[in-house]
């Protein structure tokens, strides 16, 4: 292969401040073999330098470069700046993008169906020599240049090719592959992934974008759940299709569970979660080797009917097995719409989880907001290997573009919530909004319940709303209509965490108010963190700012970054909470770039 120094992969004029840093910074870490974290703020280019440093140590090693992204969206950046070093360079890198294989499937009719049910009609049909698609032709073997999905998916609708087999084929010399997040820290997904496309983590360069996501997203991953409904037709499952002896025991037991889970309905929709005992659970459950044992003859006459789908019997046995499996995860019910659904979720994370960032050459994990060094390791238990683990904090190069200021005599806390609390935040979000430019005050809430509180009590109009189900095309399009509009958010949403919204080539959230420190909601999840993280840093009052102030500054820090994307950007920020003078926000916010001015409520409402 042909050696390139940095410069030579620059696809653009000159370096942004920082970028040729961070190059080094990744090449270095993969020639040492080290796990590199990188924070630098969102939007001022992270993906670049990352893949550069990335392909300057691939092309001079032979290693893969594996990229993980959170959403079929983010697979853009990486997509967008590797076509851009393609026409640079004259050695061209070949790199495929890996959906699932339902969004690949060209059979139309097929991508309706539950994924679970996909997957078995796909299997069927290749095994009964029924795709028309599969298998691949043998002359495609020279087919070695295809470089995005584009061109994958265009080859095979060209060449009646399934498109899942044709990227198998040319990740065979593709030198980089761009993936979500669950082929990697799905154990079970891994495992196929690895096989099918023979990867090796040892010869692999593993990048993980939006990095301060991966503890909650494997939380996610590795979380069970328990449904009534499921429950329900599990029930008519073992009616319908299931003779054995135990079916009479089996029912009872399941029915059971069933008015147990109807039984927390009241309690979670009064407080939205509630933990559990295990006790109930543990007595009640059928045992996971007979679940598993029905769910096959039940899967079994379903196939007999050309049905391709899991059964309910199966989902029962995912949740049992785990519950027996791990006896120390956390059992809780939480709020699903208008009923309880049970979850349980890991405490820590088993080795095997997080064996790809230990095994691989070097991991890169990059974020514009990841948490203290100490407090990421032990939520991914990464303190074995910390010897490993380096850390380079590049500042905002835009964050002197932001006036931030702390308004005292305002809070936010649980135990002051009530109408004088509401009425005060409304208060103030009205005057800044009265003060402000044309453009858009964003101004973001610790939870939706909180936001629909303070709502009660604004008089502030145009007002847009962030709803759990809000799209961004459509709030975007929206606050473009107006000159000057006051848009509502949580932190944490799809808005904090993606919005963009911009007149030509500057920001047009000119004003971001943080109505009340976004804490993290002092749960049985929060709780357990804080005593594994007590153990594992030896300092409880450390641990207790790690767990629940560091995910506050985060949420801040993402705010601010819907505001500023370019250095012709400027933005006011207000947060209306007197707990961000706490010292450790403080020297948190500075560590961005941030220079924190702390004001009083009276001067802000003059």
């Amino acid at each position: 292969m042909h050696m390139y120094d940095f410069n030579d992969l620059l696809p653009y004029k000159k370096w942004r401040q920082g970028q040729l840093q961070i190059a080094h910074s990744v090449y270095n870490s993969i020639i040492e073999r080290k796990i590199l974290l990188i924070n630098y703020p969102t939007g001022a280019g992270k993906t670049l330098p990352v893949l550069i440093g990335a392909l300057k140590a691939s092309f001079e090693n032979g290693y893969k470069i594996i990229y993980l992204a959170r959403t079929k969206n983010q697979f853009q950046a990486p997509q967008r700046e590797l076509e851009k070093i393609n026409k640079k360079i004259k050695e061209k890198i070949n790199f495929v993008l890996l959906y699932n294989r339902q969004e690949l499937c060209l059979q139309k009719n097929l991508q309706k169906l539950p994924y679970e049910e996909f997957i078995g009609f796909c299997a069927f049909l290749r095994k009964e020599g029924k795709c028309k698609y599969y298998p691949l032709s043998s002359r495609l073997s020279d087919s070695n240049n295809m470089q995005c999905g584009d061109e994958i998916m265009n080859l095979a609708e060209s060449g009646d090719y399934c498109p899942y087999e044709l990227t198998k084929l040319l990740s065979k010399n593709a030198l980089v592959m761009i993936l979500a997040y669950n082929y990697i820290f799905d154990p079970r997904i891994r495992e196929i992934f690895t096989r099918d496309f023979n990867v090796k983590f040892e010869r692999s360069i593993l990048i993980i974008d939006e990095a301060h996501n991966l503890p909650d997203i494997i939380r996610n991953i590795l979380t069970r759940k328990l449904r009534r409904e499921w429950i329900s037709r599990a029930i008519k499952e073992i009616k319908g299709y299931y003779r054995g002896e135990d079916r009479a025991s089996v029912i009872s037991s399941l029915r059971c569970l069933y008015s147990y889970l109807k039984s927390l309905d009241k309690k979670v929709l009064e407080k939205g979660f509630s933990v559990l005992e295990r006790d109930f659970l543990y007595n009640t459950l059928p045992s996971p080797t007979r679940l598993r044992k029905i769910g096959l003859i039940i899967e079994s006459e379903y196939k007999s009917m050309l049905l391709f789908k899991s059964s309910y019997i199966r989902r029962i046995y995912e949740f049992t097995n785990y519950f027996f499996e791990y006896p120390y995860s956390i059992l809780y019910a939480e709020r699903d719409y208008n009923y309880a659904v049970i979850k349980i979720s890991p405490i820590f994370f088993e080795q095997n989880v997080i064996k790809p960032v230990v095994e691989s050459r070097a991991t890169i994990m990059m974020s514009g907001t990841l948490p203290p060094l100490g407090y990421y390791t032990s939520l991914l238990g990464l303190d074995p290997v910390r010897s490993r683990i380096e850390e380079l904090r590049i500042p905002s190069p835009l964050s002197h573009r932001v006036k931030l200021k702390i308004v005292k005599g305002v809070s936010s806390r649980y135990v002051e919530r009530g109408e004088v609390q509401y009425r005060k935040i409304a208060q103030c979000i009205d005057a800044i909004f009265y003060k402000s430019r044309e453009g858009i005050v964003m101004t973001v809430f610790p939870s939706y319940n909180y936001m629909r509180n303070i709502r009660l009590y604004l008089k502030s109009r145009p007002l847009l709303v962030e709803r759990e189900r809000s799209r961004l095309s459509e709030v975007v399009n929206e606050a473009k209509k107006y000159e000057k509009v006051l848009l509502l958010a949580v932190a944490g949403g799809k808005m904090v965490e993606g919005i963009e919204i911009k007149r030509g080539n500057r920001s047009i959230i000119n004003v971001v108010v943080i109505a009340g420190l976004p804490i993290p909601e002092p749960n049985i999840l929060t709780k357990n963190m804080l005593e594994n993280v007590s153990v594992k840093v030896g300092n409880r009052e450390l641990a207790w700012k790690y767990v629940y102030l560091s995910p506050a500054v985060m949420r801040i820090v993402q705010a601010i970054g819907r505001s500023i994307r370019s250095k012709d950007d400027s933005s006011i920020v207000y947060i209306l909470d007197e707990r961000a003078t706490d010292e450790f926000i403080i020297s948190q916010l500075t560590r961005y770039g941030f220079v924190p001015e702390v004001v009083e409520l009276q001067a802000l409402l003059k």
